[in-house]
């Protein structure tokens, strides 16, 4: 299909090395393809998955499989209809909805293979359901390692870690997740110390090996604990393994350093991270100076953090040929009203005007004073 240059909402290819790729599939014509062929439980399919694996798009599946069950025999569902459906009313948090396509397969006689049973499972864990999660475990004669993570990791979110370690202890095989689903509930309850201690047993596990999550989930123990000597080990290994650029990871580094007291290691971390912040690591480094009494710097990160993400917006909207009204300031002198927009240097009179600016902020005490020179140097590097 040729990128349409007359209407704004079409996608231009896009480029990966000497290849062109087609756009990304829009979801909201995807509902009408049916309608230009005959039903098939195969076509069907194919757009249950890619609605189950959309996150605003849950309600399309299900809307999508009642229809598979009213249109007759062509299209009606199998078993992997199911197994989409299922995987919707996890996500989308839907229980009720979940255990009736349950008491449903039960009805139509299908037996469950091992990837409806774990669709089916995940979604009592998730939505919190744990008694018939447990049930259906009880029932399930093989049980791979996925199975046992979705048990564990329900326990472990729910707060029930007592049960969650039982059946880690009891499983046969581990792998990463496994883990970290032990370290992530063991930190999220406070329970920092036997957070730490499940890392080092895993460090020792052979064949397993840490990856993003289990670094953001055992970071924060570090950082309450004021263990940074394990937390310079982790930030090795990240960068190392190439962890080090995952935006998740960089904010729990920075956090950990602010509250293990070496602001100026957060600082670093906050810089070299400049091109992934988040949100998280804006607030881990502006309480991080507060907290350790550089208010100023706080509140000019706050700033720039501010103003930071108006500009992005802006950005955004161009890129995508978003019109909005531009929002501006207003100032009178001697009679006549000056106009101003973010970034604004078209008047002519600018360098008069920041001038006066940096005067009242000198004068409001947020630039720093003579007593703040040592701190004057590392401040310029935060704000690029």
């Amino acid at each position: 299909m040729n990128h349409d240059a007359a209407n704004p909402n079409s996608c231009p290819p896009r480029r990966r090395g000497p290849y062109w790729l087609p756009p990304p599939p829009d979801l909201s014509h995807a509902g009408r393809l049916p309608d230009l062929f005959p039903h098939s439980t195969f076509e069907c399919n194919k757009l249950l998955r890619a609605y189950s694996a959309s996150p605003v798009n849950f309600h399309l599946c299900l809307t999508l499989f009642s229809s598979m069950r009213r249109s007759g025999r062509r299209s009606s569902p199998n078993l992997h209809s199911f197994t989409f459906a299922i995987s919707a009313c996890a996500a989308s948090s839907r229980p009720y909805n979940g255990r009736a396509l349950h008491a449903l397969l039960s009805k139509l006689g299908f037996e469950l293979d091992a990837f409806v049973s774990t669709s089916l499972l995940q979604m009592y864990a998730k939505t919190n359901q744990l008694p018939s999660a447990r049930k259906l475990f009880d029932e399930i004669p093989h049980r791979d390692v996925a199975v046992w993570n979705s048990m564990i990791t329900g326990h472990a979110r729910s707060g029930d870690l007592a049960s969650a370690r039982e059946l880690f202890d009891d499983m046969p095989v581990r792998n990463v997740i496994s883990w970290t689903s032990m370290i992530s509930g063991y930190s999220q309850s406070e329970r920092y110390e036997e957070a730490i201690k499940m890392f080092s047993r895993m460090s020792e596990a052979s064949g397993v090996t840490p990856n993003e999550v289990t670094l953001t989930s055992i970071l924060p123990a570090c950082a309450n604990l004021g263990n940074m000597e394990l937390g310079e080990k982790l930030e090795a290994f990240a960068r190392k393994n190439g962890l080090f650029g995952n935006v998740f990871v960089g904010s729990s580094l920075v956090e950990m350093y602010a509250k293990c007291g070496d602001v100026g290691r957060a600082a670093a971390v906050f810089r070299e991270i400049a091109a992934h912040r988040n949100v998280c690591s804006w607030n881990s480094m502006i309480m991080g100076f507060a907290v350790h009494g550089r208010w100023k710097e706080s509140l000019l990160l706050f700033q720039e953090m501010k103003w930071g993400r108006v500009a992005s917006v802006r950005r955004l909207m161009k890129g995508r040929r978003a019109k909005k009204s531009a929002g501006y300031s207003l100032i009178e002198s001697a009679g006549s009203m000056h106009r101003f927009l973010v970034e604004d240097k078209s008047h002519p009179r600018t360098e008069e005007i920041y001038e006066l600016l940096d005067w009242i902020y000198i004068t409001m005490g947020l630039i720093f004073s003579d007593s703040d020179a040592g701190l004057q140097g590392e401040l310029p590097c935060l704000c690029r």
